[in-house]
């Protein structure tokens, strides 16, 4: 798992709120690039990555993760919930958002249905091999 978020506190709540049982935060940056560089050398399974950061944001992350990772699940996090960003998002590949200020509860449902598609996809292929 990735945590890219430009704010150390929601990075932070972003670690407390997930399942220790279900998950390893291998990579973690507070910036787009810098997390874009983790995420292609630590191929994370799910990456929760900030819509709004300083310089390469997570819209311009998002399709660079997904052409080279397109399995990993990513997650947008964002307190800015307008149409045209959560479409772009989507429309990219994004799996889902959480909105800040969100819920520990929020969090861990996002994380059980990522790895629920997470081995959807992995025995789709598996079925194609």
């Amino acid at each position: 798992m990735a945590l890219i978020d430009d704010n150390d506190l929601t990075r932070s709540a972003l670690r407390l709120a997930l399942p220790p049982e279900l998950t390893e935060v291998v990579a973690e940056a507070s910036s787009g690039r810098t997390g874009l560089e983790l995420c292609l050398r630590e191929k994370p399974d799910i990456v929760f990555l900030d819509i709004v950061m300083p310089g390469m944001d997570g819209l311009d992350v998002l399709p660079a993760i997904k052409d080279a990772l397109p399995m990993t699940e990513v997650l947008m996090v964002t307190a800015n919930n307008d149409r045209n960003s959560i479409e772009r998002a989507v429309t990219s590949g994004a799996s889902g958002f959480i909105i800040k200020p969100f819920r520990a509860g929020t969090v861990e449902d996002a994380v059980k249905k990522s790895i629920a598609n997470l081995q959807r996809k992995r025995a789709e292929r598996d079925n194609r091999t």
